[in-house]
């Protein structure tokens, strides 16, 4: 069943050069509207899934994303599922996939993104049975993934030891930065806080992160008044929202690092 989380209504003039831009992953999918002309974003649309969705409710979104029937210029999907790889530039290769080799799923479509601010390159998956019903609806679609738009822009803070958490539905991401390099990728289930600060602890353990210097920088579903918030605070207290910049910000009651992730796609394809 599809629900809608956050519903904030495109405004303002429309034009030829808008690009749909849609993050999907296992339990939500979310897109807004990029005007090239005025480097901004209208509206936002939020949801969410009780399990990953079904052929009928890819269908249900896809006629949201055409219920104005404007006509596109570019159609970017943003892949945040799992399934995904970074390999090491030198080491990449194009004729076979990594994550193709180590998943095996022929369920899924592989793609790739270089990353060469940090001298990788991103293999990932994306469901073949969705990427078809857009395509059939959309005609050209370009993919990116969700650990390839953290890479590529700015969360606002420079500290040379990050650990990056975003909050999606029932899962979060963590991508780890230390001395220009990238240590870590990587998504988790949860259903608790003492799971997320569990996951941390153990990142932190492995890695040897020291607590003091690090920045743990939130972003996504996660507010500072939250029992989530509370429980980070408890065993971390480096801890930061991630701050979207570099586009004017949706006007919206909710805070702009809940979508700081949809505004890093923004970025990637403005």
């Amino acid at each position: 069943m599809v629900k809608t989380l956050f519903e904030i209504n495109h405004s303002g003039p429309r034009s030829g050069s808008d690009t749909l831009l849609c993050e999907w992953g296992e339990r939500y999918c979310c897109y807004t509207v990029y005007n090239q002309e005025s480097n901004s974003l209208a509206g936002l649309h939020y949801f969410t899934f009780d399990s990953p969705a079904s052929t009928e409710e890819v269908d249900n979104i896809i006629r949201l994303l055409k219920s104005e029937g404007l006509r596109y210029s570019r159609v970017v999907f943003c892949s945040g599922f799992p399934q995904a790889l970074l390999v090491p530039r030198q080491y990449f290769t194009e004729t076979e996939s990594p994550a193709a080799v180590l998943n095996g799923d022929k369920r899924m479509i592989y793609f790739h993104d270089p990353v060469g601010e940090w001298q990788v390159v991103n293999n990932y998956a994306f469901p073949k049975s969705i990427y078809r019903q857009v395509e059939e609806a959309f005609g050209t679609i370009e993919m990116k993934h969700v650990y390839t738009t953290s890479l590529k822009t700015y969360n606002g803070h420079t500290a040379g030891a990050q650990v990056a958490v975003d909050f999606t539905p029932k899962t979060f991401r963590v991508v780890v930065k230390r001395d220009g390099q990238v240590l870590l990728a990587q998504m988790y289930d949860y259903t608790a806080p003492l799971d997320v600060v569990y996951f941390l602890l153990k990142i932190f353990q492995e890695l040897q992160l020291p607590k003091e210097e690090t920045h743990l920088v939130l972003s996504g579903l996660v507010e500072e008044a939250s029992a989530l918030y509370r429980e980070l605070h408890s065993y971390f207290q480096n801890i930061h929202f991630a701050e979207p910049s570099g586009l004017p910000l949706i006007k919206m009651e909710h805070p702009a690092h809940f979508f700081a992730s949809i505004y890093n796609l923004a970025l990637c394809v403005s």
